[in-house]
């Protein structure tokens, strides 16, 4: 029973170092953004990040990556132009929280003033992006950046915990019955 009990409190404070647990601004940008966002790169889906910071404030930033929609349905103007300027292609709701978007948004703006002397990507680079974007596909894969395998390492600790707790279980009721057994009822 102390082995369930210390199992457990392993288990929380696993569980709840990994929610805790934010990505830094790259690697949230990598795998919520670079299928339609470049910084300094060029437009692909959507539109080229580089200089964001200057053209839209924090708070609005944090509103749009939210929810662009509802920023666009609130009457914004700003949000309704740059959703008219896009095609009316919808941003989907980012489920990040406002440290991950502020993060993001500092990588933005150390990527974009680094990016000038980047050149733009060929364009076989950018049709394969936004074929992977269309198909709902991760262009990289959730190990590749960090919080990917810290993820999955949580999610298996959470696994074996439910075995063990399930087999103690069993084991708890088989010593019982084996006991009865033993006993001769």
């Amino acid at each position: 029973m102390k082995i369930m009990k210390t199992l457990a409190l392993l288990s929380f404070v696993i569980i709840s170092s990994g929610i805790v647990y934010a990505q830094d601004g790259e690697s949230v940008f990598k795998s919520n953004c670079a299928a339609c966002h470049t910084v300094g790169r060029g437009k692909l889906v959507g539109p080229d990040l580089a200089g964001i910071d200057s053209r839209r404030s924090e708070m609005w930033l944090v509103k749009w990556i939210k929810s662009s929609q509802q920023l666009v349905k609130s009457g914004d103007k700003d949000a309704a132009d740059v959703f008219e300027q896009n095609n009316k292609i919808v941003m989907p709701d980012m489920s990040l929280s406002e440290g991950e978007i502020k993060s993001l948004l500092a990588y933005v703006k150390q990527a974009g003033s680094a990016s000038a002397a980047v050149p733009a990507p060929a364009p076989k680079e950018a049709v394969n992006t936004t074929i992977a974007a269309s198909a709902g596909q991760d262009s990289s894969s959730s190990f590749s950046s960090p919080g990917g395998m810290e993820y999955f390492l949580i999610a298996l600790v959470c696994i074996l915990f439910f075995v063990i707790l399930g087999l103690s279980r069993v084991v708890k009721t088989l010593s019982a019955e084996l006991a009865k057994v033993s006993q001769g009822k």
